[in-house]
């Protein structure tokens, strides 16, 4: 089952482990944007 499934079928009944998974994924591209934006600034 993907995120996307899952997400269509249960979106109020998303596993903690794949929610914070989730969460992480999303705290680390925009740690990423971030640095990316401060060295090229």
């Amino acid at each position: 089952m993907t995120i996307y499934e899952a997400t269509i079928t249960k979106p109020q009944k998303l596993p903690e482990s794949l929610v914070q998974k989730f969460n992480q994924f999303i705290e680390s591209l925009t740690r990423d944007c971030k640095l990316d934006w401060v060295n090229r600034n």
